[in-house]
């Protein structure tokens, strides 16, 4: 099973939580999605909950893992499945319709919606998307 490796440094330690910030120019390298992204010069902060807290300390470098099956995942629950309902209720309300800002507001409204459901959700897909450290 093929992983995602990238880099961080511990800037705090919660509890069972490790926080690690790493640099999306080093992050995104080994991305296919890269020059889409539009975020490669920012700085991107994880949070990996692990029952070893205790062994790391702030400063410490660390890598993240996560296998590229979940990563895929979180990528197409997060980007490809909205980009696909906004599109599809821009289209199906337009050409019912023929309204501009009905089309758009019914296409935004899909969209916080689905990222309310999300939300709602997290806790599915924390148990799902399992960001470790190695």
């Amino acid at each position: 099973m093929s992983e995602i490796v990238h880099k961080a440094i511990v800037i705090d330690i919660k509890d069972q939580l490790v926080v690690a910030q790493m640099s999306r120019g080093e992050a995104c390298s080994s991305c296919a999605l890269k020059e889409a992204c539009g975020q490669t010069t920012s700085s991107h902060k994880v949070i990996v909950k692990t029952e070893n807290s205790k062994q790391y300390n702030i400063g410490q470098k660390i890598e993240v893992v996560i296998s590229q099956s979940q990563a895929l995942y979180a990528a197409f629950w997060g980007y490809v499945l909205p980009l696909v309902l906004v599109l599809f209720t821009l289209f199906i309300v337009y050409t019912t319709s023929q309204n501009e800002e009905l089309s758009a507001m019914a296409s935004l409204g899909v969209l916080v919606m689905y990222y309310t459901l999300l939300w709602i959700f997290k806790a599915h897909f924390q148990k799902k998307l399992q960001i470790r450290i190695r």
